[in-house]
């Protein structure tokens, strides 16, 4: 028996959403698709702007939007270490407490859905338009220590938040 497998791109980042309501109503979508694989006992653990999808093929629109890049995703009921020996996830959109070292959870999955929005609020400026902002570039590549410092100063600051 011989079997083939034929794969076609599906979808695009949720980076490249045409519109401000395109882009919510994708990341509410993940967010209820991400609760189906809890409910399946998965956790996703790499919650990120590349690993939210948003298909929006008018002649295809089975799956709006999808979470992808399941390959750090775990059992949830676990009773050893993933096997993972750094922390998981994209540096930028990781939960606070996952960067201190606190096992996952799911709610370390929905903090990064927060930082995903918080990232898209600051960067997105509309279809095809982003924007720098030099004081969040350097959120992949500050250590752990100093990016989680630098997000509980974002959440406590009035002026940011």
């Amino acid at each position: 028996m011989h079997r083939r497998v034929i794969a076609k791109d599906y979808g695009k980042p949720i980076y490249e959403a045409s519109s401000r309501l395109a882009l919510l109503t994708a990341l509410e979508g993940c967010v209820e698709g991400h609760q189906s694989l809890r409910k399946a006992g998965f956790l996703h653990r790499d919650i990120s702007i590349n690993n939210i999808m948003i298909n929006e093929d008018a002649s295809n629109l089975f799956w709006p939007s999808f979470l992808i890049d399941l390959d750090l995703a775990v059992r949830e009921q676990r009773e050893m270490s993933s096997g993972a020996k750094v922390k998981t996830g994209t540096l930028a959109f990781m939960a606070i407490g996952a960067l201190l070292g606190e096992q996952h959870s799911y709610m370390h999955d929905l903090e990064s859905f927060f930082w995903v929005l918080f990232w898209m609020c600051i960067h997105y400026s509309g279809p095809g338009q982003s924007r720098t902002v030099a004081r969040f570039d350097s959120w992949n590549y500050m250590n752990t220590v100093e990016l989680t410092s630098f997000k509980k100063g974002i959440i406590d600051d009035e002026d940011d938040f």
